[in-house]
């Protein structure tokens, strides 16, 4: 999708260039519901992931800031609660939590922790029974006293 400075700029290029491509070369059509024109500091979802920007009024500067989506912890936690009904071992799903922050971490460089402990947030809304095992990951973190004040 091309970055323009305005709304006539973007539909223009839409007109004349993408629906070209899409409709005629690929037979894709745009879909309305998942296209969303706005200021990117209003921040946006995608791929999982939450984009959200921020001015930085001392340098005048924007900054971006990534956070995993409520969406990507609830794919992981309904992955631990299949694991724990099949009578997956404990450790099993505990290197799978473990490999799921480690794919995030090398996508959006957030700290493993902090995915893990994101995560075990999620899951203490939704399905305390499984927060154990997201917990036990972060025992030898150092900020884990913190975490649970």
């Amino acid at each position: 999708m091309p970055l323009c400075h305005d709304r006539y700029n973007l539909s223009r290029d839409l007109n004349q260039n993408i629906k070209y491509l899409w409709n005629r070369l690929l037979q894709l059509t745009l879909s309305n519901h998942k296209s969303r024109m706005g200021l990117l500091t209003k921040g946006f979802h995608f791929l999982g992931i939450n984009f959200e920007v921020s001015r930085n009024p001392q340098r005048k500067l924007q900054v971006a800031t990534l956070k995993i989506h409520s969406r990507t912890c609830r794919r992981a936690l309904d992955k631990v609660q299949a694991m724990r009904e099949s009578a997956v071992n404990p450790a099993k799903i505990q290197r799978y939590l473990a490999n799921w922050a480690a794919w995030w971490h090398s996508i959006t460089k957030l700290s493993k922790i902090e995915l893990i402990f994101r995560w075990v947030k999620y899951t203490e809304l939704y399905q305390q029974s499984l927060v154990w095992f997201g917990r036990g990951l972060l025992l030898g973190s150092p900020n884990y006293s913190k975490c649970w004040v």
